[in-house]
Protein backbone atom coordinates (compact mmCIF):
# COMPACT_ATOMS: atom_id res chain seq x y z
CA UNK A 1 0.00 0.00 0.00
CA UNK A 2 1.45 3.34 -1.07
CA UNK A 3 1.21 6.26 1.31
CA UNK A 4 0.70 9.63 -0.35
CA UNK A 5 3.33 12.19 0.61
CA UNK A 6 1.58 15.03 -1.19
CA UNK A 7 1.07 17.94 1.18
CA UNK A 8 -2.42 19.37 1.24
CA UNK A 9 -2.51 23.13 1.20
CA UNK A 10 -4.79 24.89 3.62
CA UNK A 11 -7.32 27.44 2.37
CA UNK A 12 -5.05 30.21 3.66
CA UNK A 13 -2.07 28.73 1.79
CA UNK A 14 -4.08 28.51 -1.43
CA UNK A 15 -5.22 32.11 -1.07
CA UNK A 16 -1.66 33.30 -0.48
CA UNK A 17 -0.44 31.40 -3.52
CA UNK A 18 -3.29 32.83 -5.60
CA UNK A 19 -2.34 36.38 -4.59
CA UNK A 20 1.35 35.78 -5.34
CA UNK A 21 0.72 34.25 -8.76
CA UNK A 22 -1.89 36.89 -9.68
CA UNK A 23 0.51 39.72 -8.82
CA UNK A 24 3.65 38.21 -10.35
CA UNK A 25 3.39 40.15 -13.61
CA UNK A 26 1.87 43.31 -12.12
CA UNK A 27 4.76 44.04 -9.74
CA UNK A 28 7.25 43.37 -12.52
CA UNK A 29 5.57 45.82 -14.90
CA UNK A 30 4.57 48.56 -12.45
CA UNK A 31 7.26 48.18 -9.81
CA UNK A 32 6.85 48.30 -6.05
CA UNK A 33 6.08 52.02 -5.81
CA UNK A 34 3.75 51.94 -8.80
CA UNK A 35 1.65 49.05 -7.47
CA UNK A 36 -1.04 50.00 -4.99
CA UNK A 37 -3.27 47.99 -2.70
CA UNK A 38 -6.11 49.02 -5.04
CA UNK A 39 -4.20 47.32 -7.89
CA UNK A 40 -3.92 44.17 -5.79
CA UNK A 41 -7.64 44.25 -5.04
CA UNK A 42 -8.49 44.75 -8.72
CA UNK A 43 -6.12 42.04 -9.96
CA UNK A 44 -7.02 39.39 -7.40
CA UNK A 45 -10.69 40.25 -6.97
CA UNK A 46 -10.18 40.03 -3.20
CA UNK A 47 -11.18 42.58 -0.61
CA UNK A 48 -8.58 44.61 1.26
CA UNK A 49 -9.48 42.69 4.40
CA UNK A 50 -8.86 39.36 2.69
CA UNK A 51 -5.51 40.58 1.36
CA UNK A 52 -4.32 41.87 4.73
CA UNK A 53 -5.66 38.72 6.35
CA UNK A 54 -3.01 36.80 4.43
CA UNK A 55 -0.16 39.31 4.18
CA UNK A 56 0.89 41.92 6.72
CA UNK A 57 1.79 44.51 4.09
CA UNK A 58 2.26 45.30 0.41
CA UNK A 59 5.98 44.80 0.95
CA UNK A 60 5.40 41.25 2.18
CA UNK A 61 3.45 40.49 -0.99
CA UNK A 62 6.19 42.02 -3.15
CA UNK A 63 8.86 39.92 -1.46
CA UNK A 64 6.83 36.75 -1.94
CA UNK A 65 6.26 37.64 -5.60
CA UNK A 66 9.97 38.28 -6.11
CA UNK A 67 10.84 34.87 -4.63
CA UNK A 68 8.15 33.16 -6.72
CA UNK A 69 9.29 34.81 -9.96
CA UNK A 70 12.98 34.16 -9.34
CA UNK A 71 12.40 30.48 -8.53
CA UNK A 72 10.21 30.05 -11.62
CA UNK A 73 12.82 31.52 -13.92
CA UNK A 74 15.70 29.72 -12.23
CA UNK A 75 13.96 26.39 -12.83
CA UNK A 76 13.23 27.17 -16.48
CA UNK A 77 16.77 28.42 -17.16
CA UNK A 78 18.31 25.37 -15.47
CA UNK A 79 16.30 23.06 -17.74
CA UNK A 80 17.44 24.95 -20.84
CA UNK A 81 21.05 24.85 -19.68
CA UNK A 82 20.88 21.08 -19.24
CA UNK A 83 20.11 20.72 -22.96
CA UNK A 84 23.29 22.56 -23.98
CA UNK A 85 26.60 20.73 -24.30
CA UNK A 86 29.14 23.55 -24.21
CA UNK A 87 29.67 25.81 -21.22
CA UNK A 88 29.64 28.81 -23.54
CA UNK A 89 26.13 27.85 -24.67
CA UNK A 90 24.98 27.29 -21.08
CA UNK A 91 26.12 30.78 -20.08
CA UNK A 92 24.46 32.31 -23.12
CA UNK A 93 21.16 30.67 -22.11
CA UNK A 94 21.17 32.86 -19.00
CA UNK A 95 22.25 35.89 -21.02
CA UNK A 96 19.67 35.43 -23.78
CA UNK A 97 16.77 35.20 -21.34
CA UNK A 98 17.21 38.98 -21.16
CA UNK A 99 17.33 39.49 -24.93
CA UNK A 100 13.66 40.02 -25.77
CA UNK A 101 12.71 42.03 -22.73
CA UNK A 102 9.45 43.19 -24.28
CA UNK A 103 7.91 39.78 -24.89
CA UNK A 104 10.02 37.12 -23.16
CA UNK A 105 7.85 35.58 -20.43
CA UNK A 106 10.94 34.43 -18.56
CA UNK A 107 12.03 38.03 -18.12
CA UNK A 108 9.14 38.52 -15.71
CA UNK A 109 11.11 36.64 -13.10
CA UNK A 110 14.49 38.11 -13.94
CA UNK A 111 13.56 41.74 -13.48
CA UNK A 112 14.52 43.31 -10.19
CA UNK A 113 11.98 45.26 -8.14
CA UNK A 114 14.56 48.02 -8.16
CA UNK A 115 14.26 48.63 -11.90
CA UNK A 116 10.80 50.12 -11.72
CA UNK A 117 11.24 52.27 -8.68
CA UNK A 118 11.28 56.03 -9.37
CA UNK A 119 13.26 56.47 -6.17
CA UNK A 120 15.41 53.66 -4.82
CA UNK A 121 15.06 55.14 -1.33
CA UNK A 122 11.46 53.93 -1.44
CA UNK A 123 12.67 50.33 -1.66
CA UNK A 124 13.13 48.68 1.72
CA UNK A 125 16.32 47.06 2.95
CA UNK A 126 14.70 43.63 2.67
CA UNK A 127 13.76 44.21 -0.97
CA UNK A 128 17.21 45.53 -1.81
CA UNK A 129 18.73 42.47 -0.16
CA UNK A 130 16.50 40.18 -2.27
CA UNK A 131 17.57 41.92 -5.48
CA UNK A 132 21.27 41.86 -4.53
CA UNK A 133 21.03 38.19 -3.56
CA UNK A 134 19.50 37.36 -6.96
CA UNK A 135 22.33 39.17 -8.77
CA UNK A 136 24.99 37.41 -6.70
CA UNK A 137 23.40 34.02 -7.43
CA UNK A 138 23.55 34.74 -11.15
CA UNK A 139 27.20 35.79 -10.82
CA UNK A 140 28.01 32.54 -9.01
CA UNK A 141 26.22 30.48 -11.65
CA UNK A 142 28.28 32.08 -14.42
CA UNK A 143 31.54 31.82 -12.45
CA UNK A 144 30.92 28.12 -11.74
CA UNK A 145 30.21 27.43 -15.42
CA UNK A 146 33.39 29.25 -16.47
CA UNK A 147 35.38 27.27 -13.90
CA UNK A 148 34.01 23.99 -15.29
CA UNK A 149 34.72 25.20 -18.82
CA UNK A 150 38.33 25.89 -17.86
CA UNK A 151 38.70 22.36 -16.47
CA UNK A 152 37.29 20.89 -19.66
CA UNK A 153 39.65 22.97 -21.81
CA UNK A 154 36.88 25.04 -23.38
CA UNK A 155 38.10 28.27 -21.79
CA UNK A 156 41.64 29.59 -21.34
CA UNK A 157 43.34 28.46 -18.15
CA UNK A 158 44.41 32.03 -17.27
CA UNK A 159 40.77 33.18 -17.16
CA UNK A 160 39.54 34.68 -13.89
CA UNK A 161 36.02 33.14 -13.52
CA UNK A 162 34.80 35.61 -10.91
CA UNK A 163 36.03 38.66 -12.81
CA UNK A 164 34.40 37.53 -16.06
CA UNK A 165 31.16 36.61 -14.26
CA UNK A 166 30.99 40.03 -12.59
CA UNK A 167 31.56 41.73 -15.96
CA UNK A 168 28.80 39.69 -17.65
CA UNK A 169 26.20 40.20 -14.94
CA UNK A 170 27.09 43.87 -14.53
CA UNK A 171 26.55 44.41 -18.26
CA UNK A 172 23.19 42.63 -18.09
CA UNK A 173 21.93 44.38 -14.98
CA UNK A 174 23.08 47.78 -16.19
CA UNK A 175 21.48 47.22 -19.59
CA UNK A 176 18.22 46.15 -17.97
CA UNK A 177 18.11 49.17 -15.71
CA UNK A 178 18.71 51.58 -18.58
CA UNK A 179 16.09 49.80 -20.70
CA UNK A 180 13.56 50.05 -17.87
CA UNK A 181 14.18 53.76 -17.46
CA UNK A 182 14.48 54.72 -21.14
CA UNK A 183 12.43 52.10 -22.97
CA UNK A 184 15.39 51.60 -25.32
CA UNK A 185 15.31 47.82 -25.90
CA UNK A 186 17.97 48.04 -28.65
CA UNK A 187 20.52 48.59 -25.91
CA UNK A 188 20.03 45.01 -24.73
CA UNK A 189 21.08 43.67 -28.13
CA UNK A 190 24.23 45.79 -27.89
CA UNK A 191 24.91 44.54 -24.36
CA UNK A 192 24.52 40.91 -25.42
CA UNK A 193 26.84 41.46 -28.40
CA UNK A 194 29.45 42.77 -25.95
CA UNK A 195 29.01 39.69 -23.76
CA UNK A 196 29.41 37.43 -26.80
CA UNK A 197 32.68 39.21 -27.60
CA UNK A 198 33.83 38.75 -24.01
CA UNK A 199 33.00 35.02 -24.15
CA UNK A 200 34.93 34.68 -27.41
CA UNK A 201 37.96 36.34 -25.79
CA UNK A 202 38.26 33.60 -23.15
CA UNK A 203 37.64 30.68 -25.53
CA UNK A 204 40.44 28.28 -26.42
Amino acid sequence: MMISTKIKLTKADRTKQYIIESMSDVFNKKGYSGTSITDIEATTGLSRGAIYGNFASKEEIALAVFDFNFAKTRSAVDKMMERERSFHAKIMVLVNVHKSVNDNPLFTACGSLLYNSPDTDEISVLMKDRAISAVLRKEKTVADLIQMGMKSGEFRKETDPKQVAIAIISLLEGGLMIWRKSGDSIRMSQVIASIEALMESIAN
